[in-house]
């Protein structure tokens, strides 16, 4: 889809008929110290979890689009994801597995030479961005990117380092690590809410049963 700005104020995520699944029992916050908690989403997801962080064992395409999935059930406006990771890390298959559970049809890809792709589904605008490319973070100013992030769209980022300092703060940071040896074919993700919007959003995905892959 081509990059188009699209400023206004966008409705609370009406969602495409997203399931965020029972829940698991587990109460959203821990009492410090609390120990990190061990548990098994159908026998295919294996989570790590503490009050802000969430570690999510992903074991193929699949399970990578189910946490996309999860995700979307629990976005609100204005929200801005980090999503780091080296190159082949998943990155662009989480952006796609969220955005066709938000009822996204159309085509969805990297935005390595635009910059940034435009989605408006299910009365909001996602703004999916990669800055691969930046050779320097002024790169960044001189887009005029700043705009994007004012409004009440949802902002999914590739290489945020790469605009780094000029990129606003992340309500959660996603990092997806590729495995190695005989997991090699595997993912992990960490995620982390750095701000109420993320712990809010990071409380929802991690109460949720993450279907197994098809």
């Amino acid at each position: 889809m081509a990059a188009s700005r699209q400023p206004g104020v966008e409705p609370v995520f009406g969602g495409a008929g997203i399931d965020a699944g029972e829940t698991d029992g587990i109460e959203a916050e821990f009492r410090a110290p609390a120990p990190y908690v061990i548990l098994q989403f159908r026998r295919k997801f294996s989570i790590a979890m503490h009050a802000e962080h969430l570690t999510l064992a992903l074991p193929d395409e699949a399970a990578t689009l189910a946490l996309g999935a999860a995700l979307a059930a629990n976005l609100r406006p204005g929200l801005v994801l980090w999503l780091e990771g080296d190159l082949g890390a998943g990155k662009t298959t989480l952006v796609r597995g969220l955005l066709r559970a938000a009822g996204e049809t159309g085509p969805v890809k990297s935005p390595t030479y635009t910059l940034v792709e435009v989605h408006v589904v299910s009365g909001l605008h996602f703004y999916h961005f990669d800055f691969y490319r930046f050779n320097q973070a002024e790169e960044y100013l001189d887009a005029g990117l700043d705009e994007y992030f004012s409004g009440n769209g949802i902002c999914l980022v590739e290489w945020p380092d790469k605009a780094a300092p000029y990129l606003p703060a992340a309500a959660m940071r996603i990092e997806l690590l590729v495995g190695s040896g005989a997991d090699a074919a595997g993912r992990t993700a960490r995620l982390t809410a750095v701000s109420e919007k993320g712990r809010t959003c990071l409380a929802g995905v991690r109460s949720s049963s993450l279907p197994p892959p098809a």
